[in-house]
């Protein structure tokens, strides 16, 4: 039996042209390419070509005329919108001008925000701060529900001065001429201790190299909560920078499951489909707890320095000169916990950092714990998390985070 081109062209239709503009500066937009590619790869149906360029980058002058049969973007911009819209195909934004065309895809920021509030708030922080480089509507919208967040946690926030100017938020901090000192008298007028959350990594940096130029100390003082987790910058800044995770690989394979709805005659959604961020990568940047006893103070300093030793109640004693009967009251009242389940609240912290961020084994992560062997680990994070090390990892891998 002969098999005919129409047979043929149904077992193996033509692939569709699909084109993706984003940025790939920011682990966030890395994450998208990466959701995207997962889902080309899963069904292998679409040839994809990557456009790579800056947000704020002018398009290149080729794709007025590129011709295929649908895009998925983070524009950034009104021109850039107004030119996608022109080609007549589906369009998936992922970022949009804020106004006239708003993101089919984007993070919870009400999630994300709750989250920023909850991280501060649990660690004791009663006063806030929001700080932003400039005002821009995705900067407004996460400081609009910061605020909200901590209202309904019974708190207020204090806003910089930065987000109600209209200004090149692409210029280092110190090239601003009188915004400096704005800052630092913002800072100044704080109550402290105090938690600030910044819209986006950058700003944060920005914001600590501030605080260090001028003498604030962070965490101790301010701590400071980024957004985007973009891994190599927050590691490697002093002190290393907690950050929300947005979960950029799912926003990339819903984008790329609503271009495949569409290119099947099915409509975009009206509303944004939004997607929860995967956590708080928590850093030394916010590594302090919120309490005015000083010698709790120094006593969770000292496990935090030290908590690769897997320091005991006895080594707090040596340390801080004070009875262990002191000791155990200072935890109890202030924290509401034990200084041991405070150090193994520590010891599980880092051991969820090296298991997302290193490829070292349970062993050798129990060794760098001091745990007594690996299986004490392993019960020690089961009991703490409700799965195994391994089982967590597996769960990174899968989610992509």
């Amino acid at each position: 039996m002969k098999t005919g081109a129409g047979n043929l062209s149904s077992r193996f239709p033509q692939k569709k042209e699909i084109l993706l503009i984003t940025e790939t500066s920011r682990s966030f937009a890395r994450g998208i390419l990466c959701g995207v590619m997962q889902y080309v790869q899963m069904h292998q149906t679409w040839n994809l070509f990557h456009l790579e360029r800056n947000i704020q980058e002018k398009y290149p002058d080729w794709l007025t005329h590129w011709r295929g049969d649908g895009i998925i973007s983070r524009s950034g911009s009104t021109e850039l919108c107004n030119i996608l819209a022109t080609k007549g195909v589906p369009v998936v934004e992922l970022l949009g001008d804020g106004k006239k065309y708003p993101a089919h895809v984007s993070i919870d920021e009400q999630v994300s925000t709750h989250l920023a509030a909850e991280h501060f708030y649990q660690r004791g922080f009663r006063h806030f701060g929001f700080f932003s480089l400039g005002h821009n509507w995705w900067s407004q919208e996460r400081c609009d529900r910061f605020v909200v967040a901590l209202e309904s946690l019974g708190c207020t926030c204090s806003v910089s001065p930065t987000t109600k100017l209209e200004t090149d938020a692409s210029l280092p901090l110190v090239w601003r001429i009188g915004i400096e000192n704005r800052i630092v008298a913002w800072v100044d007028s704080l109550p402290k201790p105090v938690g600030v959350f910044c819209p986006w990594d950058i700003h944060a940096l920005h914001f600590m190299n501030i605080c260090r130029l001028h003498g604030v100390s962070v965490p101790e003082q301010v701590a400071v909560l980024g957004y985007g987790n973009n891994a190599d910058l927050c590691r490697w800044s002093e002190p290393s920078l907690s950050s929300i995770a947005p979960n950029g690989r799912e926003v990339g394979f819903r984008a790329a499951e609503l271009l495949a709805g569409a290119l099947a005659g099915r409509p975009l959604p009206e509303a944004s489909l939004k997607v929860p961020p995967s956590h708080i990568e928590a850093r030394n940047s916010t590594d302090f707890t919120a309490v005015r006893n000083p010698v709790l103070i120094k006593a969770i300093r000292f496990i935090r320095d030290n908590i690769s030793g897997n320091p005991g109640v006895a080594d707090l004693v040596r340390h801080l000169k004070v009875s262990r009967s002191t000791i155990l009251r200072m935890f109890t009242k202030e924290l509401g916990c034990t200084p041991n389940e405070e150090i193994m609240r520590r010891r599980m912290d880092w051991a969820k950092q090296l298991l997302r961020e290193t490829d070292m084994t349970v062993v050798e992560i129990a060794n760098q714990l001091a745990f007594s062997s690996p299986s004490s680990f392993v019960r020690s994070f089961r009991t703490t998390y409700g799965m195994t090390p391994q089982e967590f990892r597996s769960t990174i891998n899968k989610n992509g985070i």
